[in-house]
């Protein structure tokens, strides 16, 4: 395909030398990135710094590959959350995930105890202890449901104060305070930054 991202190198055995990278000058400048003895990419942290400056390098050159390389992030992404699921997510199914192949999954890193299972390629699977919670709802301490009450009536306010401040004008609106004392409040100010995003079809 004329518009497909390519990447040309040459392996010794236990690095890869890609020749795709330039330098300020357009010069071409090999960079290397680990392999195992199969001649596989080790799947590091430093490897995905490597292989992303390529990719990255790459797309630059040849003006084209762009979007072809994020959908298909995008794609990996969806299926990570399907797996582990989207705290953000309503539906119970797509908050926790996948629970079968999760299990499935602990059930055979388990096999190897704490040390965990190595892959081929680096990769490191341990079991672990995560999304510890401390529920105080049980504790019957007075002082802190009190405390908790005080903090429900103050987030109210504050919502409700909020809200006001947004709809005053941009050039201010004076209030009186009591005693004489008047002041100008104004509105909140507003800040964003322009991103992109990615939606797959279904």
């Amino acid at each position: 395909m004329e518009n497909e991202l390519r990447l040309t190198g040459s392996s010794n055995g236990n690095e890869m030398t890609f020749t795709g990278a330039r330098d300020g000058n357009g010069n071409p400048v090999p960079i290397n990135v680990e392999l195992i003895p199969e001649n596989k990419l080790v799947l590091s942290k430093d490897n995905a710094k490597t292989y992303f400056k390529i990719i990255k390098q790459r797309i630059k050159d040849t003006g084209s590959g762009m979007f072809e390389f994020l959908e298909t992030l995008k794609f990996f992404d969806k299926i990570n959350e399907l797996i582990k699921g989207n705290s953000q997510a309503t539906n119970p199914e797509e908050r926790d995930g996948d629970k079968e192949f999760k299990k499935m999954v602990l059930d055979e890193v388990s096999k190897y105890g704490k040390e965990g299972y190595v892959t081929p390629r680096g990769a490191k699977f341990q079991t672990m202890e995560a999304g510890h919670r401390y529920y105080f709802d049980k504790c019957n301490d007075p002082i802190l449901d009190a405390y908790m009450e005080q903090l429900s009536v103050l987030e109210a306010k504050i919502k409700e104060r909020q809200e006001f401040l947004k709809k005053v004008p941009q050039a201010g609106m004076e209030l009186h305070l009591g005693e004489g004392e008047l002041i100008t409040v104004y509105p909140p100010y507003k800040t964003s930054v322009t991103t992109y995003k990615i939606t797959l079809p279904k």
